[in-house]
């Protein structure tokens, strides 16, 4: 659980402690209430299905246990401590006051709802440990196949749909997956707005079918603009019969040409996308915006995809420059790109953050940037160099080759508790291993 501290400011007559509802507290205040409580008085052994709380110590010392689909905890709270925890929605939550006249004082996100409260502990367990159901979209693919050979390391998740059109043939990413993955797969084209309509008892959907290839979009636009807002029109309207809570993965091409940080409070009009593919993502991000009130989603802008999968693509920076090295051919690079930044994304990041999505039921209805780290070119060249020791470097003119260049932040991300820093170095000795024979 995370801790948050407060500044307090002291002089000889007392100690002030501000509290600002839109800086110091992490949840969107919508009710206060305060405990009084004397030595060893419970206050508290119930849990919320929404309201998120965050406790704050007036006065006194009170010792706060609670239980989550994380584990049980304890932790003291104490006012000279200057310190509160946020305590998320399907906690199980017991105050124990340890000295007289104790305080507490707690923010809530909800204002008071009676069916909100979980009253029996032993409902509130077969609520944390039920099961769910997953759809993926897009299985086959590069994310879509790693994603379908390792869902069984999500807790929660009890049977996964796969959904994919094979347009792209790519069977041999549906060989040999584990039986401890409980998978179903459907042959489904979600351009058809009719194509989910028989799935039910559906909980999340991680959504990858679409289009990709930034590069070759500008001779597709219209194309990729009919086939990707299509299929999440599909979703959309699937997410919002069945409630179940989508995963959508957007990108962080939609910043296209920068010279500074950017992160997600980046203002439209300093969005600059380089391609039709990254200005269909914004189209994409604007249309989820527009259906806050109607369902519960993330939207990633991802890094650069880079590691190996059944359905591994080579068309991506790094990816494809390893290819290319790997059987001797020119690394195409945009003149000016060697020293330029450029954000990447492990597989296996990505994979950890549709993990925390689902297993923190983490869904905030905003955009979220997700990366590994941020490279230049010619860093990601120097890493493959040490697997590959001769590499032909050729410099060209590419109306989208490498000509992105911007540093992104993850911090928002990071203030969730989410950390991505999986090895990009340690995809491409992967990668390269997979060529080595050729």
């Amino acid at each position: 659980m995370k801790k948050y501290f407060f500044k307090e400011f002291s002089k000889k007559s007392g100690v002030l402690i501000p509290f600002s509802l839109n800086k110091n507290i992490p949840i969107k205040t919508k009710r206060i209430f305060l405990i009084y409580g004397n030595k060893n008085f419970i206050r508290g052994d119930h849990a919320h299905y929404k309201c998120k709380q965050f406790l704050v110590p007036v006065f006194g010392n009170m010792e706060i246990e609670y239980e989550n689909n994380d584990g049980k905890f304890k932790i003291n709270l104490n006012h000279k401590n200057k310190k509160g925890i946020l305590l998320k929605s399907k906690t199980w939550c017991k105050i124990k006051f340890k000295t007289k006249k104790c305080i507490l004082m707690v923010f809530c996100d909800r204002e008071y709802e009676f069916n909100d409260y979980i009253e029996k502990y032993q409902d509130f367990l077969k609520i944390i440990k039920k099961k769910m159901n997953l759809l993926i979209t897009g299985c086959c693919g590069h994310i879509g196949s790693y994603l379908a050979e390792n869902i069984h390391k999500i807790k929660k998740i009890k049977k996964t749909i796969l959904i994919d059109n094979l347009e792209s043939n790519r069977f041999y990413s549906l060989f040999n997956l584990k039986e401890k993955n409980n998978l179903k797969f459907l042959i489904r084209d979600l351009k058809d707005p009719k194509s989910l309509d028989d799935l039910k008892n559906i909980n999340f959907v991680i959504h990858l079918a679409s289009m990709t290839n930034a590069e070759k979009s500008f001779g597709k636009k219209d194309i990729m603009y009919e086939n990707n807002i299509s299929c999440l029109k599909t979703i959309i309207k699937f997410c919002k019969r069945t409630k179940a809570k989508l995963i959508h993965i957007s990108s962080t091409s939609v910043y296209g040409k920068q010279s500074k940080v950017v992160d997600e409070n980046c203002e439209e009009k300093f969005l600059k996308p380089q391609s039709p593919y990254a200005d269909i993502k914004l189209i994409e991000e604007k249309m989820l915006k527009k259906e806050k009130k109607n369902l519960k989603y993330n939207s990633f802008r991802f890094g650069t995809i880079a590691g190996v999968s059944k359905g591994i693509r080579f068309h991506t920076a790094v990816n494809k420059f390893c290819f290319n090295a790997a059987i001797s051919e020119n690394i195409n690079v945009y003149k000016t790109a060697l020293n330029q930044y450029r954000p990447y994304l492990s597989l296996k990041d990505a994979f950890k953050v549709f993990k925390f999505c689902i297993e923190k039921d983490f869904f905030h209805n905003d955009v979220f940037n997700a990366l590994s780290g941020n490279f230049t070119v010619n860093q990601i060249l120097n890493k493959i160099k040490k697997y590959k020791k001769k590499i032909n470097v050729k410099l060209i003119y590419s109306p989208i080759m490498n000509q992105l260049s911007y540093h992104v932040s993850q911090k928002k991300l990071n203030k969730h508790g989410l950390v991505l820093n999986c090895n990009i170095e340690k995809d491409i000795k992967d990668t390269i291993k997979l060529l080595r024979n050729i």
